[in-house]
């Protein structure tokens, strides 16, 4: 929306109206589809990730960003249309039935005067011009970049991992207020884990058998991370001992859980309709509470169970944690790899020229590198919530590059000072607006609610700093002047140009926002 207006207002006030909208969408039109095709297919990348949370926000958000582009390209153009007919017929931007009365010598006093709106923008964009211009500053900005670039890859590296349990409730809850109090006030003990054990190939009549599933439940329950708790198969060894040696283990078994003291264990075995036992379970109670604990209490258990001569699963809700943590580093680097990759290969069609693809493959890449380390330095950890902002992050991050790359490599001269004048107005009008509009959501308590505030606020803090500072210094100091690109043809005739346009020296100063070549 911002670079539609912005391309309208640099057309010629008084020329024809029709050209003047042709012109001005035109000019616009490559940006308004590389804007969505990325932000789209970033997020339908992620919509094929194995979380379906992931899935959900993605698809969804492919789908908004679908829609807003027909949106944009119908009904917005509609209404802009309209809006620049009553901005040449001069009236009121809110009565649009009400004549603005002007006196002729307040009538267009300069080339530009009915667009002092533009004024601030144009003024920011040339002093930005003339700071980023000389060489010693040049190579302040490339001392600034290594810096950040430095810090980012710090931070990322030391990245937490894993979703955090507390981190689900709202900051000051009494859920995550008694998960705390569990973790400092008790935490050598906490809550339950169980075993199970397959013993459908197993004969439990075999004291030998029985010997080595007690044997089992001890290790499993003698290390640092767990203790022993409950074992029905124990209680049955030490009760039952003397009455197997007359009655077979299946009566002795039903005659010990049918015992008002045993009748707990009835649910700890299971039995097929032949009678069989199928399966049995093992309690042990839980230590050393704590994130950084979970991992290895879930890979000690499991492969004290690996290699025992049993078959069957080792249980903790902290698990789940764990084994989506290793999903999530996976499906994390998968997503921003492919999502990368496809970014670069729309930004290649779109600005067809080696050295600049690859500034925009930089740039991207250290858009993305700043979030993740900018996340970590916010205590955020990676987990399935980081996961979405961070997909998210890839498609929002090329929007700022790219539309510089592109109105850059367009310019015939000045190409430098000309670029920051077409890009500066909407860049930061996009970034604010986007910034403004999650604000609100910054007084969320919501650990959820802040990665994706902070998300959003490292994206557009982040896309500026790179499009109107990092890559127009860059661009300007390694792309050739003969790397050029036409934005498109214009079929017009000279004399048609003139009305358009005006007298090319009467515009020798204002920005090249379109290249016209004869059919």
């Amino acid at each position: 929306m911002f670079l539609m207006l912005k391309s309208w207002r640099m057309t010629k006030p008084r020329g024809d109206p029709e050209k003047r909208y042709i012109s001005a969408l035109t000019e616009s039109a490559a940006s308004l589809f590389l804007t969505s095709l990325t932000d789209g297919l970033s997020f339908a990348i992620g919509s094929i990730s194995d979380f379906h949370a992931v899935r959900v926000f993605c698809t969804y958000c492919a789908m908004a960003i679908l829609f807003m582009f027909i949106f944009q390209v119908t009904f917005f153009n509609a209404v802009m249309s309209l809006c620049c007919r009553r901005e040449i017929d001069g009236r009121h931007p809110i009565l649009c039935c009400k004549t603005i009365v002007t006196r002729k010598s307040q009538e267009f006093p300069a080339i530009f005067a009915e667009h002092s709106m533009n004024a601030n923008s144009e003024v920011l964009a040339r002093i930005l011009f003339r700071v980023l211009n000389p060489v010693w500053c040049r190579v302040l900005v490339l001392v600034v970049f290594l810096i950040y670039l430095s810090l980012s890859i710090h931070f990322a590296l030391a990245l937490p991992l894993g979703l955090d349990l507390k981190l689900l409730a709202p900051d000051d809850s009494y859920v995550s207020r008694e998960l705390l109090a569990q973790e400092r006030l008790f935490a050598d003990y906490g809550g339950f884990c169980f075993g199970v054990v397959n013993t459908t190939d197993l004969n439990m009549e075999n004291r030998l058998v029985r010997r080595d599933l007690v044997q089992l439940y001890r290790d499993l329950g003698g290390g640092e991370f767990a203790s022993c708790s409950e074992f029905w198969l124990e209680d049955f060894e030490r009760e039952m001992h003397s009455s197997l040696n007359n009655f077979t283990f299946s009566d002795s078994l039903h005659t010990f859980l049918s015992r008002p003291k045993y009748l707990k264990y009835r649910n700890d075995v299971r039995f097929q309709l032949s009678g069989k036992i199928e399966s049995i379970k093992m309690i042990f109670r839980i230590r050393k509470l704590g994130k950084q604990n979970d991992e290895p209490r879930a890979t000690f258990m499991r492969q004290i169970l690996e290699k025992s001569r049993f078959s069957g699963l080792i249980y903790d809700t902290s698990f789940l944690l764990v084994d989506q943590q290793l999903t999530t580093v996976y499906n994390v680097i998968i997503d921003v790899i492919s999502a990368i990759l496809t970014m670069l290969a729309i930004c290649v069609l779109m600005v067809p020229r080696p050295i600049s693809a690859l500034c925009i493959a930089f740039a991207i890449l250290s858009v993305n590198i700043g979030v993740i380390g900018a996340l970590s330095a916010t205590k955020t950890r990676l987990d399935i919530i980081s996961m979405i902002t961070i997909v998210m992050s890839v498609g929002f991050s090329v929007d700022y590059v790219t539309h510089t790359t592109f109105h850059y490599v367009i310019q015939r001269k000045n190409r430098l000072e000309n670029c920051l004048l077409v890009m500066t107005e909407p860049i930061l009008q996009s970034a604010l607006s986007t910034a403004i509009g999650v604000s609100l959501l910054a007084f969320v308590d919501s650990y959820i609610v802040r990665t994706f505030v902070n998300t959003v606020f490292f994206v557009v803090g982040l896309g500026i700093l790179h499009g109107l500072v990092f890559l127009p210094v860059l661009l300007d100091s390694v792309v050739p002047e003969s790397e050029y690109m036409i934005a498109y043809e214009c079929e017009e005739s000279e004399e048609d140009q003139e009305n358009q346009y005006g007298n090319p020296k009467t515009f020798e100063n204002l920005p090249y926002v379109l290249t016209c070549v004869k059919p």
